[in-house]
């Protein structure tokens, strides 16, 4: 259709006639309601995709409702590595004389020493599910992956069970592309405390990673491992579940109807996920969480990981090659 707008444009340009102005205009004019159906038809069809994930609906939505805003900045690479790396030293040096936590013990009845073998059913459902992102790291786009899963998943559901039986992570799908993201579109982009920092995984990885936390989930929620009130990372819980118990707390306990007051307390922690101490992770896992064996083993590998810092228009810089061992990132 362009090809088209641009042979009439040319044409008229060269002819300056009535009838060619009247043939080209129509055209463009062609070409631009094509563009709004197109535009429509692929908006239509990425939010009836989304049907039944709530988490990927709303993305989609504030990519429609809210694109992002192109932000210019003059820092590098280095940079971001060097801030984030002196962002974790200083939490750890702050928190480096408090006390280690008390661990204790919990009888779990049946221990998760082995990772159940992935079947193929298994993994095409998880293809299924996954929503078409893609990563530098990837060799293929992960739209082809999907539409060719039949072919695919037998490949993935043998890596990994090679995986679990190895305890072992391959070294390709521990990398990660961390992109600096600013926290709001409000805060000055030369400013590095403005940022934080996201990890753009292989999509095989994620896959890895679903089929993990679906067995760890399951292992969890038999014997009753997670606390009650937690609404996170747990199915058929959200934030909205714990606004809906927080709500109720309010008006039970408080008595609201009868003019009394409550008030709430939010505790936010900096860097959370990115100090935890993986070695105070084994020992939750191993003995308030029963995970033993070639399970165990398979998570110590996961954690000790290493990530790829790259930045728009900068150069990739890799952490890895300077501190292999950083616990910098829980990926």
């Amino acid at each position: 259709m362009k090809v088209k707008t641009r042979k009439l444009e040319k044409t008229y340009r060269r002819q300056r006639s009535v009838q060619s102005e009247k043939v080209w205009r129509a055209q463009f004019k062609n070409q631009r309601e094509l563009f709004q159906r197109k535009f429509m038809d692929h908006w239509s069809h990425a939010i009836d995709e989304s049907q039944g994930d709530s988490k990927v609906l709303w993305s989609k939505l504030r990519m429609l409702l809210q694109p992002e805003p192109i932000t210019t900045s003059r820092l590098t690479a280095d940079d971001y590595a060097r801030y984030f790396e002196s962002k974790i030293d200083r939490i750890r040096a702050s928190t480096a004389a408090a006390p280690p936590p008390t661990i204790v013990d919990r009888q779990v009845d049946e221990q998760l020493s082995d990772f159940q073998p992935v079947t193929v059913d298994e993994v095409m459902s998880v293809l299924k599910r996954s929503p078409a992102k893609q990563c530098q790291l990837d060799p293929a786009p992960t739209w082809l992956i999907k539409r060719a899963s039949d072919v695919i998943a037998p490949v993935i559901a043998r890596m990994c069970n090679a995986s679990f039986e190895q305890a072992k992570l391959p070294g390709c799908s521990k990398k990660a592309i961390v992109r600096p993201l600013l926290k709001k579109p409000t805060l000055d982009p030369d400013d590095l405390a403005s940022y934080r920092p996201i990890s753009n995984l292989s999509f095989v990885s994620k896959v890895v990673e679903k089929v993990v936390d679906t067995r760890l989930t399951k292992h969890a929620t038999k014997h009753q491992l997670l606390p009650v009130y937690q609404s996170a990372y747990r199915p058929h819980h959200s934030t909205e579940t714990a606004i809906v118990s927080i709500l109720n707390d309010i008006i039970m306990i408080c008595a609201v109807d009868q003019g009394q007051v409550g008030a709430q307390m939010l505790l936010d922690l900096s860097a959370a996920f990115d100090t935890v101490d993986h070695h105070i992770l084994m020992a939750v896992l191993q003995r308030r969480c029963g995970v033993q064996g070639k399970a165990l083993e398979w998570l110590g590998d996961f954690l000790r990981t290493f990530v790829c810092l790259s930045v728009r228009h900068t150069p990739v810089l890799c952490l890895a090659e300077r501190k292999q061992d950083r616990e910098m990132y829980t990926i």
